[in-house]
C-alpha cells in the first residue's frame, strides 16, 4: 500500500486546523446557499412535470409554452415599461435631492437630509394600499375632492394604470437613489465647477455641462441598481397591477404557483428570463463601476466643497423636497391612520372625523393567526438579521484578509443574489426543499429565514468589505503574534472594530425582513405566516380598516427599529472612534 511521506502528512496536519475547517465550512455554506437554488430552478424549467418531485423527462416544452405565447411578450413589455418609468422618477428626484443638499445653500439642510430616507419605513405593499385609498377612481379621497371642486363627472386621476404603478414605485426608489448619490456629490472636487463659473457659466449651465457629466458613472450605477430593483418589484404590481389587469413577470410567477393545479415547472421557466436579464444588468453594472477612475476629480491636493447660491430658488428647492416627503411619507401614513379609525372605510370628512372608532383595532387584534404572525415576524427578523450579519462579516474576512486562491471569484458569487428577485428566490427554495426532503425545513420558518439570508447577502458582504478594508491588518497580526487564536482575535478585535457597520447591516436586514412580501408569500404556510402576508390576506379579503391597522403597526414598529438602530450605531461609532 502506498504511504505518504511523513513530512507531507505533518504539513497536512498543520494546515488542517480549526480556522481552515471553519472558513472552509463558511465557503461551502455560502456556495450552497447561492448556487443550489439557481441550479434547481434552471433544472426545473426543463422538467416536464408540474411538480418537481414527480418523475419526468427533461425537455423544452415549458419554454415553448411560455415564450411562444403572445401574452408573455406583452407582460415583458409591461415589465420594462413599469421599470423604466419607476427608475425615471426615482433616479431623477434622487439625483436632484442629493445635488441640492450637498452642493447648494438650500435652507433646513440637516432636517431635510434626515427626512428624505424616512419613506423607507413604509413597505411597498402599504404604499400601494395607501395610494389606492388616495387615487382610486371610486374611493380615492383626492379624486373625490377634485371631482367635487371642479365639478367633474369622472375621476381626474386613476391609480389603476401603468402610470399609477410607476408613480408609486418611483417614489419608493427615491431614498435609495438619494443615499447612493450623496457620497458622489460630496466628494467631487469643485475646481472644474469654479472654472466654469469663472468663464461666465451660470449655475444651470455649470450643473448641466460639468457637474452631472462628471457624475455619470455614479448616476449610471444607481440607474442599473434601481433597474434590477424595478424588474424584481412585486408589491406594487401585486396590489395595484393585479387589480388593474396589468401583469409583470413577478406577478406571473406568483400566479403560476397559485394556479390549480400548481405548475412549478412553468413558473421556473418564467423565472429563468428574470435571472438572465438580471445577470446582463449585473455585468454591465460591474463594468461601469470599474471605470469610475476615468471620471476621477479628487487628487492628493486639498479641496473644499463649493456651495452654489440658488438665490430665492433655494426656498423653492426646499419646498420640492418637503413636497416629496409629504407625498411619500406623511400622506400615505395619514390615510392609513384614518382608515384604521373607522369600523368600515369611508372617505375622510369633517363630520366623519367626529365618529372615529377603535373598532378596527379590536377586530384586527382578534383576527385568526395575528399573534402567531407577530411572533413569527419577530423571530424571522432576529434570526435573518443576525445570521446575515454574521455570515457577511465572515465572508468579508475571507475576501479581504486572506490570500486564499479564488477569493475574488467567491466574492463575485456573493453578488449573484442581488440580481435574483425575491419571488424567484422563494420559488427556487420551494423547489429545492421539495426535492431535498431529507433537509426538513420545507413549511417551517427556517426556509423563510434562509430566503432572506440569500436575498440580502450581497448587501451585507459589500457593506462589510468596505468596513473591513478600513481596519489595518496589523491589529490582527499583533493579536496572532501574542498567541491569540483566530476565533478569539476575530471576536475580540475584528468584530468590535466593525460594530457600527455590523449594526447598520443588522438594522437594514431586520427592517427588510419585516417588510418583505414576495419571498414570504411564496414560502409561508398556515403555521409560518408573517405580518406582511397577513396584511396581504386582509387586503385580499376586502378588510380595509383591519389592513390599515396592521399597516400602522408595521410602520411604527419599523420606525422604532430604525431610530434605535441609528442611536446604537452612532454610540458604537463613538466608542470605536
Amino acid at each position: 500500500m502506498f504511504k505518504y511521506p511523513e513530512e507531507i502528512i505533518e504539513r497536512i496536519k498543520q494546515r488542517i486546523n480549526f480556522q481552515t475547517l471553519f472558513l472552509g465550512a463558511v465557503i461551502a455554506l455560502t456556495l450552497y446557499i447561492v448556487l443550489t437554488p439557481l441550479y434547481f430552478l434552471i433544472w426545473n424549467s426543463f422538467h416536464l412535470a408540474p411538480s418537481p418531485v414527480e418523475q419526468a423527462p427533461l425537455g423544452l416544452r415549458n419554454y415553448i409554452v411560455a415564450y411562444f405565447d403572445i401574452s408573455t411578450w406583452k407582460m415583458f413589455v409591461n415589465t420594462l415599461w413599469f421599470t423604466m418609468g419607476s427608475v425615471s422618477i426615482g433616479l431623477t428626484l434622487g439625483v436632484i435631492f442629493a445635488w441640492l443638499l450637498e452642493r447648494t445653500n438650500i435652507p433646513l439642510k440637516v432636517s431635510l437630509y434626515a427626512l428624505v430616507p424616512l419613506p423607507m419605513i413604509i413597505p411597498g405593499m402599504l404604499s400601494a394600499i395607501a395610494w389606492i385609498l388616495l387615487l382610486s377612481p371610486r374611493i380615492g379621497v383626492i379624486n373625490l375632492s377634485v371631482k367635487k371642486i371642479l365639478g367633474l363627472d369622472k375621476a381626474f386621476f386613476d391609480i389603476y394604470t401603468i402610470y399609477g404603478m410607476f408613480f408609486v414605485e418611483g417614489l419608493r426608489m427615491v431614498p435609495t437613489m438619494f443615499l447612493m448619490m450623496v457620497g458622489a456629490f460630496r466628494s467631487m472636487d469643485p475646481s472644474l465647477e469654479e472654472a466654469g463659473a469663472t468663464s461666465g457659466s451660470n449655475n444651470w449651465d455649470t450643473a448641466r455641462r460639468i457637474t452631472f457629466p462628471l457624475m455619470l458613472p455614479a448616476i449610471l450605477s444607481a440607474a442599473m441598481y434601481s433597474f434590477t430593483g424595478g424588474i424584481q418589484a412585486f408589491a406594487i404590481p401585486g396590489v395595484i397591477g393585479l387589480t388593474a389587469g396589468i401583469q409583470v413577470f413577478s406577478t406571473k410567477i406568483f400566479l403560476a404557483t397559485r394556479s390549480v393545479p400548481v405548475n412549478y415547472s412553468l413558473a421556473s421557466t418564467y423565472a429563468v428570463i428574470f435571472v438572465v436579464i438580471s445577470a446582463v444588468v449585473m455585468v454591465v453594472y460591474s463594468r461601469v463601476t470599474k471605470r469610475v477612475e476615468k471620471y476621477a476629480t479628487i487628487t492628493g491636493k486639498g479641496y473644499r466643497p463649493r456651495v452654489i447660491d440658488l438665490g430665492v430658488l433655494r426656498y423653492v428647492a426646499a419646498g420640492l423636497i418637503m413636497l416629496y416627503v409629504f407625498l411619500a411619507l406623511i400622506l400615505p401614513t395619514m390615510i392609513l391612520i384614518w382608515g384604521s379609525l373607522r369600523p368600515f372605510y369611508q372617505v375622510p370628512t369633517l363630520a366623519r372625523l367626529k365618529q372615529i372608532s377603535l373598532e378596527a383595532y379590536r377586530s384586527a387584534l382578534g383576527y385568526p393567526q395575528i399573534y402567531l404572525a407577530l411572533k413569527n415576524t419577530v423571530m424571522v427578523m432576529l434570526a435573518s438579521a443576525t445570521l446575515n450579519t454574521l455570515l457577511g462579516s465572515l465572508i468579508s474576512w475571507i475576501v479581504v484578509r486572506t490570500k486564499m486562491r479564488g477569493r475574488n471569484l467567491f466574492d463575485v458569487f456573493t453578488f449573484l443574489p442581488h440580481g435574483v428577485p425575491s419571488t424567484v428566490i422563494g420559488l427556487a427554495l420551494l423547489i429545492v426543499y421539495l426535492r431535498l426532503d431529507f433537509i426538513p425545513i420545507y413549511g417551517t420558518l427556517w426556509i423563510i429565514i434562509l430566503a432572506f439570508c440569500t436575498r440580502y447577502m450581497t448587501f451585507s458582504v459589500r457593506t462589510m468589505n468596505a468596513a473591513m478594508r478600513q481596519i489595518h491588518g496589523e491589529l490582527e497580526e499583533a493579536a496572532s503574534a501574542s498567541g491569540a487564536t483566530w476565533s478569539r482575535m476575530f471576536l475580540k478585535i475584528t468584530m468590535p472594530l466593525l460594530a457600527p457597520s455590523l449594526v447598520s447591516v443588522w438594522v437594514w436586514t431586520a427592517m427588510h425582513g419585516a417588510r418583505e412580501l414576495s419571498a414570504a408569500i411564496m414560502l409561508s404556510s398556515p403555521g409560518t405566516t408573517v405580518l406582511s402576508v397577513i396584511i396581504w390576506d386582509l387586503w385580499e379579503e376586502g378588510m380595509v380598516p383591519e389592513t390599515c391597522v396592521m399597516g400602522v403597526f408595521l410602520i411604527f414598529f419599523m420606525a422604532i427599529v430604525m431610530i434605535l438602530g441609528r442611536i446604537y450605531g452612532f454610540r458604537a461609532g463613538q466608542r470605536e472612534g
